[in-house]
């Protein structure tokens, strides 16, 4: 039987082979026949008639998608059936008395867009199947024979069982990724180089191109078991990460291995392990690490008991319980069957009054039954067992049929696992095995929540580390100001595990690594209600006191604070991300500088007297105990050009020139120190640059039109001016332009702000007077005429004669007698420089 939601409507359907005997119950069935059924509230109804497939045994059903349509096909020997109507959709044409395994397998094996359908010695490809009611099943296209590669050939072993089952085999194909390269190999129960001939088991590497096989001999039948052997079981027996066979031939139980090349078959098992089984000898096995210690265990159920044995040497009995049947080709199924999150092995059997040698209806007694432990310490597993020739990817977890299945070797990670498992972890890679509860490795985990530290790395202000787009800090400290002492903290945790979580989560503050001599700070719990899986929480603001100085802040979450350090830890499934560590800088109290006084001096060179004052607050607070602190003050701005002390090194600093100062305290009890500060200087009063420009000489001696102009460096601005001769007698003139000045020397006197400074003197010339050059131009040389003389006169300045029309003449009489002058010659002698008529 087998189960899956064809339709995906969220209800899974059921599907089987029935037969009818002729005769008494015990009579060999004389015909077979397909059926299909959906769920109803207290029933099951038939999807629709039962489909005759003949009169042989079709053997091991499976299903799957095989070409991505959305649509269930049922496989059953080298046929096909469209599961919702059970038409016949492909058939092969090989004999299923000769070389058509019993149970095949839908797998994707050539690596193309579809599954091939591999039926014992040969791999079909899988023709159209878009018509679901064709007028005749279309035909599977032969792909690789695995019969063509070797002189020795694979059959099914034919047995006949004439009281109960007939002429029938039991042979079946198993497929996996035997020796670990990447490709799907094919192994097949069945017999040597006839369907009577030795029971054997093949091992083809379709990829490499061998064949291998292996003959488990039988004490009683030389050619072996007579029904052949069970559907070999592909899975690592010993926890070496080797794919290994196990399978059931009669009474004994084998397990093989690859060798060294990893194409040939060798023992695993120094010797086969005997069971209680002695009517089909076919029955199926199952490997599990139920404990997860990397040492996995092998799970079979024989006519007597269900066992579970060490799989490394198959001779230890870890746990068995009466467990009777008549045997055929059932094996355990390992699945969570009833869905509480606790892995069951379910079997069919009969706890008591059983004799294994009666007829077949003694089967009516069995019962299924399902196996726990009341420990619940089993590792955890799926809900999903589908059919009797399960693997992991044939089936998803909601029962819908997967295209394209997983990759059945696809490797997780490369890494050894916590149980010791070697790497490559390649989980998937099994059939007819349970698949556990895996980490995002590969690796078997007990699903548990898990508390770990959630977001971006406090040491990286701003670096958005987890890609999320924003910043938000993992751990969110306020570290205490620089002389205190109280912290407050708080986290973001996220459940990065498998489960929701409720419970008191103690959480531990230490100062330092507490692994390695850190000592207690604090303790706290808190309240977590139903974290689901990937939710985020913000834990509240915890408050307790550091050591004051910077260091380290160890969080670890299920610690009271015990050192030596303790994990009270039964939630939750990993320590190792409990812990967070983060730098813990006291914050700089807050430093300000007072400017006390700028710079003012009127004289440059004058003593520079400004002066800064530090004050110290903490928490808005100021603080006036300086004794804890020392100062450090730098010329300018920053740290680059400290003051010598002590001028330098006092919380007041005078005397100071214009300028940029800056200033760093520290609390010389606890080692931090502010941040540093800075404050200007600036120059006040003024000793001004002053220069008198002489805007005109005196070039007239009345009115005097001398005029100077007072200019300070920088701008006359706010300046106030009056002006001095140059004995200071006050001339009653002020502004920056004196007028009306006289030839003479003078100076201004300049104030602002309080500040005075005299000028140095300017010089006023006076007007130019020119030398006067007179000559005779005509004497009187006439007697009749003797007003008849001319005289003339030239202005010169240094000795160069001077155009007369800038200048007047005023010629005058003589009196040579006295050396005097007299009165000024009349007009009627002319005017200018020349005069005529002269006596």
């Amino acid at each position: 039987n087998l189960i899956a939601d064809i339709d995906k409507d969220g209800k899974a359907e059921l599907f089987g082979i029935v037969s009818n005997r002729s005769g008494n119950p015990s009579s060999p069935p004389t015909c077979f026949f397909l059926v299909g059924f959906r769920y109803a509230p207290g029933t099951l109804v038939p999807l629709y008639d039962a489909v005759q497939i003949g009169t042989d045994r079709p053997g091991i059903i499976g299903i799957a998608d095989m070409d991505g349509d959305g649509k269930a096909e049922i496989y059953l020997r080298d046929r096909i059936y469209a599961a919702e109507t059970g038409k016949l959709l492909a058939t092969g044409s090989g004999s299923w008395d000769v070389d058509v395994s019993s149970g095949t397998v839908a797998v994707n094996i050539t690596g193309d867009n579809k599954m091939e359908l591999v039926v014992g010695t040969k791999i079909y490809g899988i023709p159209s199947l878009t018509n679901r009611n064709p007028a005749a099943p279309a035909a599977l296209t032969l792909i690789q024979d695995m019969n063509l590669l070797s002189a020795d050939k694979c059959f099914v072993k034919l047995a006949n069982d004439p009281i109960e089952y007939g002429v029938d085999t039991h042979s079946a194909t198993s497929v996996a990724d035997v020796d670990g390269d990447g490709f799907l190999d094919v192994v097949i129960s069945g017999a040597l180089n006839s369907n009577i001939g030795k029971t054997a088991v093949f091992y083809w590497n379709v990829t490499k191109g061998t064949v291998s096989y292996f003959l488990p001999p039988d004490p009683t039948y030389i050619n072996g078991w007579p029904w052949g052997t069970g559907r070999v079981n592909l899975g690592d027996a010993n926890g070496d990460g080797k794919i290994d066979l196990s399978f059931v031939a009669g009474s004994q139980l084998f397990c093989l291995t690859t060798d060294g090349a990893g194409t040939g078959l060798v023992p695993l098992w120094a010797t086969p392990r005997t069971i209680n089984d002695s009517r089909s000898g076919v029955v199926a096995v199952s490997i599990y690490d139920f404990d997860n210690d990397g040492k996995p265990e092998m799970v079979y159920r024989d006519s007597q008991e269900l066992v579970i044995i060490d799989g490394a040497t198959g001779q230890n009995k870890l746990w068995s319980t009466i467990c009777q049947s008549h045997t055929y080709t059932e094996g355990p199924v390992i699945a969570d069957v009833n869905g509480d999150g606790a892995t069951d092995i379910c079997v069919p059997c009969a706890a008591a009054k059983f004799d294994v040698n009666d007829p077949i209806q003694q089967q009516a007694l069995g019962e299924v039954r399902l196996f726990f432990s009341n420990a619940n310490n089993w590792l955890p597993t799926r809900k999903v067992w589908n059919q009797p020739g399960y693997f992991v990817v044939n089936i998803n977890d909601d029962l819908t049929l997967p295209f394209p299945q997983l990759d059945q070797g696809l490797v997780f990670s490369n890494g050894p696992c916590p149980n010791g498992l070697p790497g490559p972890q390649r989980p998937l890679n099994q059939f007819m095995n349970q698949v556990p509860f895996l980490s995002a490795q590969g690796c078997p985990v007990f699903p548990a929540p898990d508390l770990a530290y959630f977001g971006d790395d406090p040491a990286n202000p701003g670096v958005d580390i987890d890609g999320d787009g924003v910043y938000n800090p993992a751990v969110v400290v306020t570290p205490p100001i620089c002389g205190n002492l109280g912290i407050q903290a708080y986290f973001n945790i996220v459940n990065s595990g498998d489960l929701p979580i409720t419970d008191n989560v103690p959480v531990g503050f230490f100062n330092g690594d507490p692994l390695n001599g850190g000592t207690y700070l604090h303790n706290a719990t808190i309240a977590i209600n139903n974290l689901q899986v990937g939710q985020t929480l913000v834990t509240p603001t915890i408050n307790f006191n550091g050591p004051g100085t910077e260091f380290t802040l160890y969080i670890v979450l299920y610690s009271d604070g015990s050192l030596p350090l303790v994990i009270n830890n039964t939630k939750e499934c990993s320590i190792a991300n409990n812990t967070y560590s983060v730098l813990i800088k006291p914050d700089p109290f807050t430093v300000t500088i007072e400017k006390v006084s700028d710079n003012f001096k009127c004289d440059n060179s004058a003593p520079d007297n400004g002066e800064l004052r530090a004050h110290i607050f903490k928490g808005g607070v100021e603080v006036f105990d300086f004794s804890p602190y020392s100062f450090q003050w730098y010329n300018g701005i920053g740290t680059g050009s400290p003051i010598a002390g002590p001028a330098g090194t006092d919380y007041v600093i005078t005397d100071r020139a214009e300028g940029d100062y800056t200033v760093v305290v520290t609390n010389t009890q606890k080692g931090c120190a502010s941040d540093p500060v800075n404050q200007n200087i600036v120059r006040l009063g003024n000793d001004p640059d002053i220069t008198i420009n002489v805007l005109s000489d005196q070039t007239q001696c009345s009115p005097a039109n001398g005029r100077l102009e007072a200019v300070i460096a920088g701008g006359n601005t706010g300046f106030t001016f009056e002006w001095f001769d140059i004995s200071l007698n006050p001339l009653g003139i002020v502004g920056p332009i004196a007028n009306n000045l006289t030839a003479g020397n003078y100076l201004v006197r300049v104030s602002k702000d309080g500040c005075i400074k005299i000028s140095n003197p300017a010089t006023v010339n006076g007007p130019q007077i020119p030398d006067a050059q007179g000559q005779v131009v005509q004497h009187i040389v006439d007697c009749s005429n003797l007003n008849s003389g001319v005289v003339k006169a030239d202005a010169l300045f240094n000795a160069v004669v001077q155009n007369p029309a800038d200048y007047q003449f005023d010629w005058y009489y003589y009196d040579n007698a006295t050396s005097t002058r007299g009165s000024i010659l009349p007009p009627v002698h002319g005017s200018g420089q020349t005069r005529t008529g002269l006596p």
